[in-house]
């Protein structure tokens, strides 16, 4: 991991990160006051970040989201110019902007005020599940995985749902979903299915993934 220091909504300093040459860029817009508000550019699987300048204390969440869609610009054009279709995965503090930035596929866009809004939601109407949470973002413990689902059962016959959680279980995980190899491509799902009817009868074929939650 490598680390820079530079203002994202310069070209100039986007320039000098060879972004074309990581699989994943994510920009995370810090909120909040004091020397650390200012968006952030993780690219690459090992998420090397890189912050911007201090902003002023009385920033707000929409400034921060200007500055946010002014790098993500930058990095569309880094991608028009190399011919490349950059992954790209941005925080937005307010779910309105997210209508300004510029729409592409493979795009995605993590509205953090909604997302802790739901968190909240969910804990409140059951204090239980803040331990779960606390165990799906703690860096250690259970995490998702995309597994074979080969692994679990034999594939191109159909078997229940349930038959695929009762052979998760068995190995200590916990099944949630899945993604089916002849559907990776169709829009919107690209083959993901989450929480489905566990009476519902699946035929997996060879590359179909089982989504888990396991520690390894």
């Amino acid at each position: 991991m490598s680390f820079q220091r530079g203002d994202i909504t310069d070209p100039g300093v986007l320039a000098k990160l060879d972004v074309p040459s990581y699989d994943n860029v994510i920009v995370i817009g810090e909120m909040g006051p004091g020397p650390a508000a200012a968006p952030r550019l993780a690219p690459g699987t090992g998420r090397a970040p890189g912050t911007g300048p201090p902003g002023p204390e009385s920033e707000t969440g929409t400034e921060m989201d200007d500055r946010t869609l002014v790098t993500l610009l930058h990095l569309r054009a880094i991608g028009d110019a190399t011919h490349r279709d950059l992954s790209l995965t941005t925080e937005m503090s307010d779910d309105g902007n997210r209508l300004l930035a510029p729409a592409r596929e493979g795009a995605d866009f993590i509205v953090s005020g909604r997302m802790i809004s739901l968190l909240m939601t969910q804990i409140s109407e059951s204090r239980y599940l803040a331990d779960v949470f606390e165990e799906l973002f703690s860096a250690e413990g259970n995490e998702l995985y995309l597994k074979p689902v080969s692994d679990y059962v034999r594939v191109d016959r159909e078997v229940a749902f349930a038959t695929v959680v009762e052979w998760a279980l068995r190995r200590r995980e916990c099944a949630v979903g899945y993604r089916l190899r002849a559907d990776a491509a169709a829009d919107p799902g690209h083959g993901v299915r989450i929480n489905p009817d566990k009476r519902q009868r699946v035929r997996f074929a060879e590359g179909g993934r089982l989504i888990v939650l396991a520690e390894s």
